[in-house]
């Protein structure tokens, strides 16, 4: 199953980038475990406060409860939480 994350963020791509990155890195045990692969991220040419990421995941649950659990380390990368639309995808 893949997940994808499209939000605005508050700071420049960049910034958010280099956050996440970082932030993944660290967590890279953790989302091995729950079987979550970020596959990639990228900017809205058009508007560069709108961000996409895809992960592959198992389910739905997992990402969910990971998403909940990390909020506010979420926000902290300059994520607009109530901008993000979270929607899954079955693939073959």
């Amino acid at each position: 199953m893949i997940a994808t994350f499209s939000f605005k963020i508050s700071n420049s791509f960049d910034e958010w980038a280099a956050f996440y990155d970082n932030d993944i890195s660290e967590k890279k045990d953790l989302l091995e475990s729950l079987s979550i692969k970020p596959m990639f991220r990228a900017s809205n040419v058009d508007a560069p406060d709108e961000v996409i990421i895809c992960w592959e995941t198992p389910n739905r649950e997992i990402i969910e409860e990971f998403m909940a659990q990390n909020e506010a380390n979420i926000a902290q990368s300059g994520h607009i939480i109530e901008s993000t639309t979270l929607k899954f995808f079955q693939h073959s």
